[in-house]
């Protein structure tokens, strides 16, 4: 049975649809009128419905016109090709309508078969070009899928292994693994990328046999290739990995060589993806296996020295001991690139969460942690991430020191042994101080040292003992109920502390007070 090209006619004069109806034997040249429109929404409606390959069209028509038509088509049935009649006065509208996705022109006092037939017949040879690249595209797609299928260990009915290695047929193959980094979720943009990537690789290695597929954002490579074309595919393999690596975020391309594809592949891969979780310890865009060297040394980091620093508002410390430590990690190369990120995320965590209650900038930048954690996530290389994690500590640096050159810590002290001496009776605490007064931990506690050359618990304490002097000066108050006015909830630790310093008992400092008087 004879196949034809379907033709649709959209015009809003019935004389000129039945023009072209009856122009010539339409299925002689090899055509089928499938309909016709007296304007745009009803073509559209007919489009849905008959899906024809060629739309001939008026242009100024009511509802929709030509132009709204042309672009609509355009958009949602990009395989069918426009042809657009016009007067001679609408030319400057005819050439408007071009980049909106019409495929030539002629004008209606010109339409006849001689004219209008080679138009059609070129449009067909478009037509058969784009199925014969949709058929193309669409064996590709197998065979990609079958790949990816052979290399996570997929199950593969008999037919489609015959037809893969019929396409796979040499005895030796590279595998190629890198991965795209994202920073958002525009997954137009991500498959764009895709299809540079995978046309650079296509221009590239022409010469080989080869496919390019990916798993969300990872990209794969398999090579088939001879041994007497070992070197040179290499080289070539170096210089397309090399272009790519520079002019997309991508992590560095992992190269397994093996042979026997079907038995071997899938173990290439999984090796592929060890290598890759130490890609980031090597600037440069393809790795091999002899690259990675393994070595047993573990250091532990010092989060309890780490932390200390942290709490003495010593960020250069904190540098430092970053530092030292990354350096022996990246000589070791022992952390896998997730949990070395995991690890310089929660080092800012931990730095910032102890001072978000500090200071307003602090504040700020505390809330900026998830666009540093992203920038950490699509770091591709050691000396980046480094780089992130100390500049980071370095602005939390500059802030910490420029709001203590800001503020006036004599100010601080004086209010802080202010409330101390109101709210001495209570259970008062360097923690709950900071709470009442908005005063970070252990800013306070540093400031306190730091201006007073004592702690601030040890403040408290002889605050508490002065007061307490002065109401054992008084005999008619028990020595058990001073303890408690005070702000000491056992009597034992009052005596305790009232000693430590005193050097004597209450009861003792009382009987000394008596002797006192009794001399004056």
């Amino acid at each position: 049975m004879k196949s034809f090209y379907k033709v649709l006619i959209v015009d809003d004069e019935s004389i000129l649809r039945n023009g072209l109806k009856h122009l010539c034997n339409w299925e002689d040249e090899g055509f089928k009128l499938i309909g016709e429109a007296a304007n745009g929404k009803e073509a559209l409606e007919m489009i849905k419905d008959k899906e024809p390959n060629i739309v001939i069209t008026d242009l100024i028509m009511p509802e929709i016109d030509g132009i709204e038509l042309a672009k609509i088509i355009k958009k949602e049935y990009p395989r069918i090709k426009v042809l657009v009649l016009s007067n001679i006065s609408e030319f400057d509208y005819v050439k408007e309508s071009f980049k909106y996705g019409i495929h030539d022109y002629l004008l209606k006092t010109e339409a006849s078969p001689e004219s209008m037939l080679p138009i059609l017949k070129n449009m067909v040879k478009e037509i058969d070009s784009d199925d014969l690249n949709e058929n193309k595209y669409n064996e590709e797609k197998a065979l990609e899928d079958l790949t990816l299928d052979l290399i996570l260990e997929k199950e593969i009915d008999e037919e489609s292994v015959e037809k893969l290695f019929k396409y796979f047929t040499l005895e030796n193959y590279c595998l190629l693994i890198s991965e795209i980094y994202k920073e958002d979720d525009d997954n137009i943009g991500l498959e764009i990328i895709k299809e540079k990537i995978r046309d650079s690789i296509k221009e590239t290695l022409v010469e080989y046999i080869k496919i390019t597929t990916f798993i969300k954002n990872k990209i794969i490579i398999v090579i088939n290739h001879n041994n007497h074309a070992q070197l040179k595919m290499l080289k070539d393999i170096e210089m397309v990995t090399k272009d790519i690596f520079e002019n997309y975020e991508i992590s560095p391309f992992i190269l397994i060589e093996g042979n026997d594809i079907k038995r071997n592949i899938h173990y290439s891969y999984e090796e592929a993806l060890i290598i890759k979780n130490k890609s980031i310890y090597f600037d440069k865009a393809l790795i091999r296996k002899s690259d990675i060297k393994e070595r047993s040394i573990k250091i532990k980091f010092d989060y309890d020295l780490f932390n200390s620093l942290i709490g003495k508002l010593d960020f250069n410390g904190c540098i430092h001991i970053i530092k030292k430590y990354l350096d022996i990690i990246k000589e070791n190369t022992y952390m896998e690139e997730y949990d070395l990120k995991k690890f310089c995320q929660n080092l800012i965590y931990n730095a910032l969460s102890s001072l978000e209650n500090y200071d307003s900038e602090l504040i700020n930048i505390s809330k900026k942690k998830i666009v540093l954690f992203k920038k950490i996530d699509i770091a591709r290389s050691f000396n980046e991430l480094v780089n992130i994690v100390i500049d980071t500590f370095k602005y939390i640096d500059d802030l910490s020191q420029n709001s203590l050159n800001s503020k006036n810590n004599s100010y601080i002290i004086k209010i802080v042994k202010d409330y101390v001496d109101k709210n001495y009776k209570d259970e008062i605490s360097v923690a709950t101080i900071s709470k009442d007064l908005s005063i970070n931990y252990n800013y306070l506690s540093y400031c306190f040292k730091n201006e007073t050359s004592e702690n601030l618990s040890s403040y408290i304490s002889k605050v508490r003992v002065e007061k307490a002097k002065i109401y054992l000066e008084d005999f008619k108050i028990p020595i058990a109920n001073i303890s408690e006015m005070v702000g000491f909830s056992e009597h034992n630790y009052f005596s305790k502390i009232f000693k430590k310093y005193t050097s004597l008992t209450p009861t003792e400092y009382r009987r000394m007070v008596k002797i006192n008087d009794k001399k004056r």
